[in-house]
């Protein structure tokens, strides 16, 4: 009778010391991805806090829209199809409501693509420059001069603002008025 409590407190302290054991390595296994998804916040926030854009000069011709960005920051940006530009402006919209008489705001995202033909709502790289150092790339300091296509006509007088948005999320942002 003895030996058989004896054998069932050991066999108990055994299934504890394994579960403990497994928490154990569970816990410390969080604990290291937690660790490391921080690691990755630092750094996209510090690659964040090096990155500026500035837009400006933004002008407007029926359905072409031209504007110029400076990157203001620390970081290179090659990959413009990650990089995200939205307009928003406030006119009569026939296109894009069912309602011809409505004026209101409309926000429109545009895509990069790379040779721009008109046929859609788009944005495109016209040049950079001075482009000296890392061609094709937009370094720090350079400036990069841009056009856009867009499928509706813009109103004479219609006010608007153009937003860019760098591929690790700092934007910038211009404001315009449709030339009468």
């Amino acid at each position: 009778m003895g030996f058989d409590t004896i054998l069932a407190t050991g066999i108990s302290v055994l299934i504890l010391m394994v579960l403990a054991y497994v928490l154990f390595a569970g816990f410390t296994g969080s604990i290291d991805q937690m660790t490391n998804t921080l690691k990755d916040v630092e750094t996209m926030k510090g690659d964040q806090m090096k990155t500026s854009i500035s837009v400006y000069n933004v002008s407007t011709n029926d359905t072409v829209v031209t504007f110029e960005m400076t990157n203001n920051g620390f970081t290179k940006i090659s990959n413009f199809s990650q990089m995200d530009v939205i307009m928003t402006f406030n006119q009569t919209f026939h296109q894009y409501t069912d309602d011809p008489t409505s004026n209101q705001s409309l926000t429109i995202w545009f895509p990069y693509q790379e040779n721009l033909t008109g046929d859609r709502d788009a944005w495109t790289c016209v040049n950079i420059t001075p482009d000296m150092i890392n061609p094709r790339v937009w370094d720090p300091g350079e400036t990069l001069s841009c056009k856009m296509y867009i499928k509706e006509t813009l109103q004479p007088g219609s006010l608007g603002w153009v937003v860019a948005t760098a591929p690790n999320g700092v934007s910038g942002m211009g404001y315009f008025r449709v030339k009468i």
